[in-house]
């Protein structure tokens, strides 16, 4: 198949099917930088004005997916593939702490406990501009996620050497460390699909393009990983099979919310659209509860909304938001994401 017809197949695909939610990225990073400026403000308020340890990366999390048609319409090609290659690139730098010229923010796949057994979420981090693809993919195998709830899939391996984008054949290619082939890599066999779908999504959703991944080890395609085949260019399986049900983009863990008015937002496939949330107090206690609802409900689509928090005394507080169990508890339940906010 050429490029061409796997590009066509792709957009029939996405048009067909609906896999993938279409989050709205340019939201998504003005809320991370929005985030990323309170949470400076209430470190210094914290530290009495002190000196500061550097901030942490901060996140802004959304469910699951690669780029629909839409998204790719919208979202310009990124920087960060580099130059295209016909041949295996050469291995990247070490990851730098520095921020560099500026920052991105990346969306990053990690694995989380459901209903149905482990699935991806994902959770956007903020990185250095000059390569974030590499960057997010090594934060996918070897990083660690702000929400308590995540792990990687990759059981914290640090595996990933580089990653370009080859024009010609429109593939990702990965390169490994060499010490890919020795590593005791603590990853549950029932899990290795997902860790490499952790790969595909982190990278195709860092790069905005959905062209499939090769691997290599040196100058050698690696034609098993994790005991899984990758003989082939190894695309996105489909979103309802592999991501979280439920995901909560705003408040992002941690948040810290000044305003009467806390937005809230996400993707969700939940039945007939409807995504029943609570913000619960440090006791677990339910103070406020709603719902939002999403585009859709047969496939994972975008959620938002809004809560009036101005009667909550400031203090500290966890957002649930939830799939709707028409089953009363006769199924295996619903899906939910967590996350932890303050109130100034």
């Amino acid at each position: 198949m050429t490029a061409e017809d796997r590009r066509l197949t792709e957009l029939l695909q996405d048009a067909a099917d609906g896999i993938e939610p279409a989050d709205r990225l340019t939201a998504i990073r003005d809320r991370v930088d929005a985030a990323a400026e309170a949470r400076r403000r209430r470190a210094w308020w914290m530290a009495g004005g002190g000196t500061l340890v550097a901030a942490a990366a901060v996140t802004a999390v959304a469910l699951t997916g690669g780029l629909t048609a839409v998204d790719r319409a919208t979202t310009p090609d990124p920087a960060a593939p580099g130059p295209a290659t016909s041949s295996p690139p050469a291995a990247a730098p070490s990851p730098t702490t520095s921020a560099g010229p500026g920052t991105v923010a990346v969306p990053v796949y990690f694995a989380g406990d459901t209903p149905l057994g482990p699935r991806l979420s994902r959770e956007f981090q903020a990185t250095a501009a000059d390569d974030p693809v590499t960057d997010a993919a090594r934060r996918a195998t070897a990083g660690t996620p702000l929400d308590p709830d995540y792990r990687s899939a990759w059981g914290g391996a640090d595996v990933v050497a580089s990653v370009t984008y080859d024009a010609p054949a429109d593939e990702f290619v990965v390169r490994f460390r060499a010490s890919l082939a020795s590593a005791d890599l603590a990853i549950d066999p029932a899990e290795s699909e997902l860790a490499l779908q952790s790969l595909v999504y982190t990278v195709q959703g860092a790069a905005g393009r959905t062209a499939p991944l090769t691997f290599w080890l040196g100058d050698e395609r690696v034609d098993s990983v994790l005991g899984v085949d990758t003989s082939q260019p190894l695309g996105r399986a489909p979103g309802l099979d592999v991501l979280s049900l439920v995901n909560v983009t705003t408040p992002e863990q941690g948040a810290v919310v000044t305003g009467p008015e806390m937005p809230i937002s996400g993707v969700a496939s939940s039945f007939e659209a409807t995504v029943p949330w609570e913000v619960l107090d440090v006791d677990g206690e339910p103070v406020l509860s709603g719902f939002a609802m999403a585009e859709g409900w047969d496939r994972v689509l975008p959620w938002e909304g809004s809560v009036d928090v101005s009667g909550l005394p400031p203090g500290d507080y966890t957002f649930v938001a939830r799939t709707d169990d028409p089953s009363a508890g006769e199924g295996p339940g619903p899906f939910e994401d967590t996350k932890d906010f303050t109130i100034e």
